[in-house]
Order: structure tokens, then C-alpha cells, then sequence
């Protein structure tokens, strides 16, 4: 597949959804699919990291560069409600997932989409906003 190829990614089914890129970025009203990347400070780590939110979570990538080469990583933070503010999640964080986790689904107020997510009082899915 190349950078101009029309053709559709091929959908990914799980047991509650079937979906594909494409999809997700038409209900965004996106033309072409975009990450949306933020810098976060670093200290004493890689020179450049990055975030971007993805479904399920975040995609984080690592670049430092030396005088022996460039060395780059990625890798996948499970958060599905995105609640990760570039610390560790923390205890008040923890608990919060706990009672989200007892708390039945309900539609989003905004968008419609089934999630445990309570901010305010009303049902957000965190992807909406």
C-alpha cells in the first residue's frame, strides 16, 4: 500500500465490533485519517517523545539521536477513557478505573457510544470532546 493507494484497510472484528481505520476517521468527519501528536517534557529521558490518542489508548513515540546513530521506539499505553496526563497513573487514577469498572454502560451524552465514563455527572466517552 502506498501513500496515494484508494483502497480500504481490510476491517479488524472483535466479539462487539467490526471496524477499520476509515471508519473511524468518516465519524470524525476527517478527510484523511490524522494523528494528533503532543510533545511531552522530558528529563534526563529521550530527547523527543510524542502522544497521540488511539483507540484503547495511547501511541507513544521515542527519538534520541547521538553521535554513534538515531534511535527511535513506539509502543502502546492501554487507556481506554484517555485519562493519562503524561505522569503514571496514579492511586486516585486506580480508583477512579475501579469505580468506572462497577458502573454500568450507558450512552455518551454527546455521541451516542455505549461507555462507563462519568465526568460531571453525564455519561463521556472521551472521544467525542
Amino acid at each position: 500500500m502506498n501513500c496515494c493507494d484508494t483502497n480500504l484497510p481490510t476491517p479488524v472484528s472483535s466479539n462487539k465490533h467490526t471496524w477499520n481505520s476509515a471508519m473511524f476517521f468518516k465519524r470524525k468527519k476527517e478527510k484523511r485519517p490524522t494523528l494528533a501528536w503532543e510533545r511531552l517534557d522530558n528529563n534526563g529521558g529521550p530527547a523527543y517523545t510524542f502522544r497521540t490518542k488511539v483507540p484503547g489508548g495511547w501511541l507513544v513515540a521515542t527519538r534520541e539521536s547521538h553521535g554513534d546513530g538515531v534511535g527511535s521506539g513506539a509502543t502502546f499505553i492501554p487507556d481506554p477513557n484517555h485519562q493519562w496526563n503524561g505522569y503514571s497513573l496514579g492511586q486516585e487514577e486506580r480508583e477512579q478505573q475501579e469505580i468506572e469498572q462497577q458502573v454500568p454502560e450507558a450512552p455518551c451524552t454527546k455521541c451516542k457510544k455505549l461507555t462507563n465514563h462519568i465526568v460531571g455527572g453525564q455519561y463521556k466517552c472521551g472521544w467525542c470532546d
